[in-house]
């Protein structure tokens, strides 16, 4: 269900719920052309008296994002300009674990075990920017996906991006299946 609001139209999960609710998971096309999206709850998950951030959920509905965006402007906006700019939020990090790792790599739960690996973001919001051109997400919209990939995890003190299975177990290291 679509929603006209003063700023464009917005798509929410819960059109009759409380305003928390409603900008729980959302998508908002601005007349001025920003595309917003917020992935809400989804996003993290709580291990005892920890946040943990799900890696493989939130790039996964990044690649999803940055495709559904870009044959957006491309089919309805084709006087636009040729590349959009996507800003990445992600709210609320400090202290907190990235879990929800691929295959090959550990899991931060449970914390302080003798097998856990345990990094802790020590930024407090994180927010990643980058313009892309319409051809790049044509072309190559994983190269793009990775380097977002690659930011987040950055953010968590790493230089790998966990999201994609770890290179022991597959030299491609492709992207890991979304666990419902």
């Amino acid at each position: 269900m679509i929603r006209a609001c003063s700023e464009g139209l917005l798509l929410p999960r819960w059109i009759h719920g409380s305003n928390e609710e409603l900008l729980e998971k959302f998508l908002l096309l601005r007349r001025d052309g920003v595309f917003e999206f917020g992935l809400g709850r989804e996003a993290y998950s709580y291990y005892e008296d920890l946040t943990v951030f799900q890696l493989i959920l939130i790039v996964g509905r990044l690649w999803q994002y940055l495709v559904f965006v870009n044959d957006i402007c491309q089919g309805f906006f084709p006087e636009s300009p040729n590349e959009t700019l996507y800003i990445i939020n992600i709210r609320g990090t400090e202290n907190t674990l990235m879990g929800n790792l691929a295959e090959g790599w550990k899991q931060p739960i449970p914390p302080n075990s003798y097998n856990s690996y345990s990094p802790k973001c020590l930024e407090k919001h994180i927010q990643i920017r980058r313009r892309v051109s319409y051809k790049d997400i044509d072309s190559d919209v994983e190269m793009i996906v990775r380097w977002f990939a690659l930011c987040i995890e950055n953010s968590w003190g790493q230089d790998e991006p966990r999201c994609y299975v770890h290179p022991n177990d597959d030299e491609s290291q492709s992207f890991a299946q979304i666990k419902h």
